[in-house]
């Protein structure tokens, strides 16, 4: 499941309900997270179990100050409410896979 970050969203909610989370703190101008958008949204069809969160840090700063995001793309994964890694920057498709596969073990 992808969910696009609203403002009726509550993100510690969500960090606290979904078993499995991936969160991609993104901003529309930025050249990388426009390429990653799409890794994201090719990765939340092929796992069902996983749910990925987009954030706009330009709308939602103090949602990306939560996380000292710095850097964008900035992908926190969680499971179980926990931050278990992060990454920074564009990352290939096979490279995210493994995280994912990783946060499901």
């Amino acid at each position: 499941m992808l969910i696009h970050y609203s403002n009726q969203d509550n993100l510690k909610n969500l960090i606290e309900t979904n078993k499995l989370l991936v969160v991609d703190f993104y901003a529309d101008w930025c050249g990388p997270c426009r390429r990653l958008g799409p890794i994201i949204e090719e990765l939340a069809e092929e796992y069902k179990d996983v749910t990925f969160v987009k954030i706009n840090v330009d709308n939602f700063a103090q949602e990306a100050a939560m996380f000292s995001v710095s850097s964008i793309p900035s992908v926190f994964y969680f499971k179980d409410g926990k931050v278990v890694n992060n990454t920074i920057g564009l990352l290939p498709h096979d490279s995210l896979k493994e995280k994912i596969e990783a946060l499901r073990k």
